[in-house]
């Protein structure tokens, strides 16, 4: 419910802002029933992280806006620390590698690759994502392509970013996200944001 929330799968918008503030109002029903279940605050935490974001994820056209990107200033604080007081930045990654023991699907493994790459670097990531089961599995999976193509950015590799940002965009099927590729697909060639 709240991926679908934060990242529409159809239609002309990214968010679903009914979905998410009801998958957060379930989490935080779950985390006061189990105040001492690490998974549960974690997943609680998570969607704070990304929910804390809302309102920089688009820009006044809804268009996509990239985290790097974003205005943090209009970050929900508030939402930020009490996701903090729940988990670490370090420990997500550590968080995922749990659950993809405990729940060993391909999108699980995807997150970890991602929330890898933003801790150890694009290399980190973009190895993880090599992994048969991400790459075969999610084949028509736009945002594994996507999040490949980034991380290719961020390394210099502008080439096989292309190819990547050209795979998503033949797959995606949301209207604002189709417009931010578009927009990306463009953009490759400026110089790389080599950050992690």
């Amino acid at each position: 419910m709240f991926n679908e929330g934060a990242y529409a799968t159809s239609g002309e918008e990214v968010l679903r802002l009914d979905l998410s503030a009801e998958a957060i109002r379930l989490a935080r029903l779950l985390a006061d029933v189990m105040p001492d279940d690490p998974e549960t605050l974690a997943l609680l935490a998570l969607f704070l992280f990304i929910e804390a974001r809302r309102d920089a994820r688009v820009d006044s056209a809804g268009a996509v806006v990239l985290m790097t990107d974003q205005d943090r200033s209009i970050w929900d604080r508030a939402l930020i620390d009490e996701a903090t007081t729940l988990i670490d930045r370090a420990q997500i990654v550590l968080l995922y590698e749990s659950l993809h023991t405990h729940r060993p699907t391909p999108i699980v493994a995807l997150n970890h690759a991602v929330a890898t790459a933003m801790y150890e670097g694009p290399q980190a990531g973009l190895d993880l994502m090599g992994s048969r089961e991400i790459s075969e599995s999610l084949d028509r999976y736009h945002y594994l392509h996507s999040a490949r193509a980034e991380l290719l950015r961020r390394l210099g590799d502008e080439s096989a970013a292309v190819e990547s940002y050209s795979r998503a965009l033949a797959l995606v099927t949301n209207d604002a996200e189709r417009q931010f590729l578009s927009g990306r697909l463009r953009t490759v060639g400026s110089t790389p944001d080599r950050s992690s």
